[in-house]
């Protein structure tokens, strides 16, 4: 009876062995380059599922973001700030380039159309209204994302500015790693799961129901079963980044691609990533039995 339980209990773990080998197999088949770094995490216990390159230097792009956003909440849970608070725009938040929502000096919004903006449409005018509200000014509000990067155990990261833009003349990038985006994506999940009500959001407006904002997530939102989040990053030196997570059943998963050449490299490689780490999970769930 011993040995059958044991041979039983060995069957499984080779059998769980032989698929997690599969799966990185098959992630490390389709990448010919197309990331630079990969990393699939358990929500639940935090294990690291597969990876690659997890702990190399890439740049964040709009995912620094998620680390305003934290803060923004943390503010917001100790009941310092209010979603209903109105943020009058300053003159530097209105002259942010790249993805916006055209934002105006002097012009007044609540902090959650803020939000809504900055997470959902990644709008850099947003994201440096919400810091400056937040912080007082984006210097101090780097400085505050930094000490909680320490914080939370993101030894491979440096955050340099709130919005992610690539950095003027005699400034620095944002660093950080696909492991680092994983602790804060799940950090985020565990002390703030309602984000997932704006990083779940296909499409919204702004200003009064006349300015469309789209998820910059969009497509793996309406095209991978159980995602419901987090944030994306772009330009041109850092590439195509995604921080994705999904539930299916009891189990939810984060998934982080870095450094990738083209939104089809991104978005493939993170389908790819949920689709071999549900499959996994459920394949060694059905042999346990």
């Amino acid at each position: 009876m011993k040995y059958n339980t044991f041979r039983t209990f060995y069957s499984v773990l080779i059998a769980a062995f032989i698929l997690l080998l599969t799966s990185s197999l098959s992630l490390a088949a389709a990448k010919d380059s197309a990331y630079k770094a990969v990393l699939l995490m358990d929500y639940d216990s935090g294990e690291i599922l597969t990876e690659e390159h997890a702990h190399d230097a890439v740049i964040p792009a709009s995912l620094v973001k998620m680390m305003v956003l934290y803060l923004t909440m943390e503010q917001i849970q100790a009941g310092k700030l209010h979603f209903s608070d109105n943020v009058t725009i300053s003159e530097w938040a209105s002259k942010m380039g790249g993805q916006q929502v055209y934002l105006s000096k002097g012009e007044v919004f609540t902090l959650e159309e803020l939000i809504e903006a900055m997470i959902i449409g990644s709008a850099n005018d947003a994201a440096v209204a919400v810091a400056e509200y937040l912080a007082g000014s984006t210097d101090a509000c780097v400085a505050l994302m930094n000490a909680k990067a320490k914080e939370l155990g993101m030894a491979d990261t440096t955050f340099a500015n709130v919005h992610g833009l690539p950095p003027s003349k005699g400034q620095v990038d944002n660093v950080t790693s696909a492991f680092d985006m994983a602790l804060l994506s799940r950090a985020l999940l565990q002390r703030f799961p309602q984000v997932l009500n704006w990083t779940s959001t296909v499409k919204t407006t702004f200003r009064n129901d006349t300015l469309p904002i789209a998820n910059t997530n969009r497509y793996l939102l309406r095209n991978v079963e159980g995602v419901d989040g987090l944030k994306t990053g772009y330009h041109r030196k850092s590439g195509f980044n995604v921080c994705v997570t999904a539930k299916r059943g009891q189990r939810r998963l984060i998934g982080v691609v870095m450094g990738s050449p083209s939104k089809i490299d991104r978005n493939r490689a993170a389908k790819e990533l949920l689709k071999e780490g549900f499959s996994t999970f459920e394949k060694v769930s059905q042999l346990s039995k």
